[in-house]
This record gives C-alpha cells, structure tokens and sequence, in this order.
C-alpha cells in the first residue's frame, strides 16, 4: 500500500513538473500593427524572440529616404538595431557622426512605436512576405502603434 502511495505521488510530481515547467509557462509573442484611434488591430502576425521587420520612409525633417531595421527581444521590446540612409543630416539626426551608405549597427530600445501616418512620409512597413505601404493604404493623419504583445500559449 506504501509503494503504491509513493508511485501516485511520484506521477503527481511529474505531472505538476510537466505543467508548471519555465517552457510551459512561455508565452508566444504575436507582432501588431493598431490603428491608435479605435483600437482597430490593421495586422497582426506571429514572432519568435530576434525577428526582424523593417520600415522605410522619407525623413520628415531633411526628406531624404531613410530605412530602420527593428527586432523583437523576449520581452516583446522593439529595439532599433540599424538604420541606412545616404543623408548625413538624418544621421546626424539621430546622434550619429559617421556617414555611411551602409547599414549603420545600433542597439536602442524603443518598447513600441507610434507613428502618424502622411502621403509625405512615404512610410512602408516589411516584415517577411509581408509589405505594408501605409501612405497609400490609410488616410493622412491616421495613428498606428506597431508593438509585439505576449499570448500564454
């Protein structure tokens, strides 16, 4: 009777193990585009912890065309890790003094970003397959925020 109480509760521990491990409780990340004003979710697509997506516009300021490479850490914090751009005043913009056709490496945590919407900015969104010409698709003055939320799987 003993062995048999010891082997439920043997099954139970690795039952609670099996539940309760770090790599049941992880959460999957999912990459969002909202629509700010009514909370509309525009695109919405799975992430795994160093995807990358890309947005490319034209600086407001110095009208030149810009490119940011984003990626998403284990958290869901979008981090700016490289812009390219030919324009040392959008460089200079952003801090920094070299001047490079290049992709210029960064590493700044930005959370999530917000971003208004003009025919001027030209703004495009990239991820993988996905293409997303927000200048051409949403009216002028139209706020999105482009975050990455945590789903419990």
């Amino acid at each position: 009777m003993k062995k048999n109480r010891e082997k439920k509760a043997g099954l139970w521990l690795l039952i609670g193990a099996l539940l309760f491990s770090p790599a049941s409780l992880q959460a999957a990340l999912i990459l969002q585009i909202v629509l700010k004003d009514t909370k509309q979710i525009y695109w919405e697509r799975p992430v795994s912890s160093g995807s990358v997506f890309s947005l490319t516009h034209l600086n407001s300021i110095y009208d030149a065309p810009v490119e940011e490479a984003f990626r998403v850490d284990d958290r869901g914090l979008i981090w700016l890790k490289a812009l390219r751009t030919d324009s040392a005043a959008v460089l200079e913009y952003y801090g920094l003094e070299e001047v490079s056709r290049e992709w210029i490496a960064l590493s700044r945590p930005l959370g999530q970003l917000s971003l208004i919407i003009s025919s001027l900015g030209e703004v495009t969104f990239r991820f993988e397959d996905a293409e997303i010409p927000f200048f051409k698709l949403l009216p002028n003055g139209t706020r999105v925020e482009i975050r990455a939320v945590s789903v419990k799987q």
